[in-house]
C-alpha cells in the first residue's frame, strides 16, 4: 500500500492508511522522528498551527472543515514535523 495522505477520501480510507502508516513505522520503512506520544502530539499542534501556510505553499485554499485526507496528512506529518 502506497502512503499517499491526499488519496484519503473515506473512513475506511483514514483508517486503511493509518494502520499502513503505523505498519511501515515499527518496522522502519517510513522515517518517524516523533515516535513518543508526547512528541507526536506537540509535533501534530505545530503542523497544524502552519497549517493556512501549507496550503497557501501548495496553492491551495484552506478547507472551512477538516477531510479524511487532511487527517491522514497531519498524521502522516507529525511523524517527521520539528
Amino acid at each position: 500500500m502506497a502512503l499517499d495522505p491526499s488519496g484519503v477520501q473515506s473512513r475506511e480510507e483514514f483508517v486503511q492508511f493509518v494502520a499502513g502508516l503505523a505498519s511501515k513505522v515499527k518496522s522502519g520503512d517510513e522515517v518517524a522522528t516523533n515516535l513518543s506520544s508526547w512528541a507526536l502530539l506537540e509535533a501534530a499542534s505545530g503542523w497544524v498551527g502552519d497549517l493556512a501556510g501549507w496550503h497557501l505553499n501548495r496553492g491551495e485554499k484552506m478547507p472551512d472543515e477538516p477531510t479524511w485526507s487532511l487527517m491522514a496528512w497531519i498524521l502522516y506529518a507529525a511523524l517527521v514535523y520539528e
